[in-house]
């Protein structure tokens, strides 16, 4: 990202799309907020980092989880929010463990150069088991170069303790 952080116009593109003052956006406001200040063009990231910050049951966005999205995306890709951000946008059925096809959906938003065929390879070296799965872990070391615990729950992670700038208060 070029420009940096520029929370006055973060918080007032936020502002302008919710309609109803619940400082919640929808997909669809989300992905208006998108549009206005991109934070990545690459194929699905607008539906995988919606999936991945979503609340289940309201199925709206909090502003504090974009604003981790935003901080995320304008200091370092590669951190450990945007591997919550991601891994739980792909990761369907919340088992720890995403299959070939979510792997390249991660690769393909986090690598710079992707390439089919050696995120194919690096998926089947993980999978030792031939199980059709990798875990967590797995996916943080070989995509982020982040270590984290087998134990570790990406589902139950706090987010907002992961950003870049969690001293950081967002006044709206």
């Amino acid at each position: 990202m070029s420009k940096g952080l520029d929370y006055s116009t973060f918080i007032e593109k936020l502002n302008d799309l919710d309609d109803d003052g619940d400082c919640r956006l929808s997909e669809k406001q989300f992905n208006s907020l998108l549009q206005e200040i991109p934070i990545c063009k690459k194929e699905d990231f607008e539906k995988i980092a919606f999936n991945g910050l979503k609340d289940r049951k309201t199925n709206t966005i909090d502003f504090n989880h974009i604003r981790v999205l935003y901080e995320a995306a304008y200091t370092n890709f590669k951190c450990k929010a945007m591997l919550l951000i991601l891994f739980r946008g792909t990761a369907r059925n919340r088992d720890r463990k995403v299959n070939l096809q979510q792997y390249q959906s991660i690769a393909k938003i986090i690598q710079n150069e992707y390439n089919e065929d050696i995120t194919k390879s690096n998926f089947e070296n993980l999978d030792e088991n031939k199980t059709g799965k990798v875990t967590y872990p797995q996916v943080a070391l070989s995509l982020f170069g982040i270590h984290v615990s087998q134990k570790e729950n990406p589902f139950k992670e706090i987010i907002e303790v992961r950003s870049p700038h969690t001293g950081c208060c967002l006044l709206l």
